[in-house]
Order: C-alpha cells, then structure tokens, then sequence
C-alpha cells in the first residue's frame, strides 16, 4: 500500500517504491487469514507448478456484476 508519506514525497504506485522497501516486503510476506476457497474446495488444482506470481482482484464486467479474477504467472 502506498501510504500517504510515500505520496509527499512523489511514489504514486508500487513501481516507485524504494528498493529497501520492495526488499523487506520480500522477505516479510504478511497474511491476515488464509484465503478460502469459494464451495470450501480449490478451483482448480495442478502438481509440481512453482507459480512466480499471483495477483487477485475484483472486476465489473460488461453485464455490470463484479467476479473476482485470479491472474497466475509460471
């Protein structure tokens, strides 16, 4: 999160942050929860894939209902 001390000072997205920053969120991933599965069983499941990244947001498509998008890199 872009913080307001980090917008004094110019940094508008997560690609302006300084690397010491990017650096220490690397090493220090933080959850809350876990993220649960809607039906309360995965999606979708595949053996021996190393994902890189994974990226969850919400949409509103074009019969204006939002549906939340898992975007997964290998």
């Amino acid at each position: 999160c872009i913080t307001d001390k980090f917008r004094s000072k110019g940094i508008e997205t997560s690609r302006d942050l300084p690397d010491t920053v990017l650096d220490f969120v690397k090493k220090h991933p933080l959850m809350d929860e876990e993220v649960k599965p809607m039906g309360g069983h995965p999606v979708f499941m595949k053996k021996n894939v190393k994902y890189t990244k994974i990226v969850v947001d919400t949409v509103t498509a074009l019969d204006d209902k939002q549906y939340d998008v898992m975007f997964i890199g290998t």
